[in-house]
């Protein structure tokens, strides 16, 4: 592991590799020269989505095929170049001389280190492409075949798209594999903080903070930066291989339990609630592994974001949910998934017999195939 003596290296390294005339732009702000084919409008606007909503941070009127705007960023900064009607071209802008050429939809970006950064990591799977393409192809023809009411066809094309959404899942793993991978090997640009934290939904702390440690300081200190790493601080608390937080909580017949009382060889920390559809959806699934494997020592925590006692007490009898459960009853301002940083669900934690976390969010056949992994399939 390089240390932070080798971060500050790759810092300096990087900033004396800009030309002199990078190096005043930066001082200055961005210029970003265009000349683009196809563009169905005489301005451009230059955007940056913010927390109170979206500004413009340069326009441009065309002329002919070719436009220039200069502005100034506070950091670099994904953002969505507007050219009218047709669907925006999103550049990671830095405070550089950056140049836009091609015919749309295909054009070329110099100039930027962080969008080539994120267009490496978005091209580090091209099965990942070729299967959306296909899949928002079918899309298409699907709603043609609808309107004009060839049922026949339709339903042809929508079991084509549900074979090849297995596929997709697959190939989106795989892909998420390497991005890992790159995150872990490269090294970081403004881009990466924001790949992080639009890929992965619950970002790995085991496998993205040493990765953090490597990033130079300016990529550490910004925003997205600052925002992942107190996102994998968070998800630290609970990550593989630490002990489990404790939970405490009511029953639904009003007593105290917690999560060091169930004793057994594995333990399920199941969150949902009553209104979540995809986990009701997931019940039957976990009904059948309870049933298979609680004599062999598997015991199930659910813990609940309902937020009406009826309701919450109504949906475990009505999907027969044999198990110990617990719940606050103050939905997502719940105590008991702060501990977990849950911020969606349904969502699930493996703790073996010493209380250490082995797995997490594993759901349907891979979380079976972890509690066969743990007591046996006989």
């Amino acid at each position: 592991m390089r240390k932070q003596l080798s971060v500050i290296g790759f810092a300096l390294s990087a900033l004396l590799s800009f030309p002199a005339d990078q190096l005043t732009a930066q001082e200055n702000g961005f210029v970003l020269r265009g000349n683009l084919e196809g563009i169905q409008s005489e301005e451009v606007h230059l955007l940056l989505r913010t927390e109170s909503g979206t500004d413009t941070l340069a326009s441009a009127t065309l002329s002919g095929t070719s436009f220039e705007m200069k502005g100034r960023l506070d950091e670099p900064a994904l953002c969505m170049l507007s050219i009218g009607t047709g669907p925006g071209i999103p550049l990671f802008m830095e405070n550089t001389e950056m140049t836009l050429g091609g015919t749309l939809p295909d054009i070329s970006v110099s100039g930027s280190k962080s969008h080539a950064d994120l267009e490496k990591m978005v091209r580090l799977s091209p099965r990942l492409g070729e299967i959306q393409q296909k899949m928002a192809q079918i899309s298409q023809e699907h709603r043609q075949a609808a309107a004009s009411q060839d049922t026949a066809r339709a339903n042809a094309l929508r079991a084509e798209a549900v074979s090849l959404s297995e596929q997709l899942m697959q190939a989106r793993e795989e892909y998420l594999d390497l991005l890992t991978r790159h995150i872990q090997t490269q090294p970081a640009t403004h881009a990466t903080p924001f790949m992080i934290l639009s890929s992965f939904r619950r970002p790995d702390p085991n496998a993205f903070l040493p990765a953090f440690e490597k990033f130079p300081p300016e990529v550490k200190n910004s925003t997205l930066g600052r925002v992942l790493k107190q996102q994998l601080d968070a998800l630290a608390l609970s990550a593989v291989g630490k002990k489990a937080p404790e939970i405490t909580g009511q029953t639904p017949d009003g007593k105290q339990l917690s999560l060091s009382d169930l004793k057994g060889k594995l333990t399920l920390i199941d969150f949902w609630a009553s209104w979540c559809g995809p986990c009701r959806q997931e019940n039957p699934n976990v009904v059948k592994l309870y049933e298979k494997y609680h004599a062999k020592g598997f015991n199930i925590l659910g813990v609940s974001l309902d937020d009406d006692a009826g309701k919450w007490k109504q949906a475990i009898a009505a999907d027969g949910l044999e198990w110990a459960h617990v719940s606050d009853l103050k939905a997502w301002d719940s105590e008991l998934i702060k501990p977990y940083a849950v911020n969606a669900i349904p969502h699930t934690v493996l703790v073996d017999e010493n209380g250490i976390i082995i797995a997490s969010n594993l759901r349907g056949a891979d979380l079976e195939e972890k509690v066969a992994e743990v007591l046996g399939d006989n």
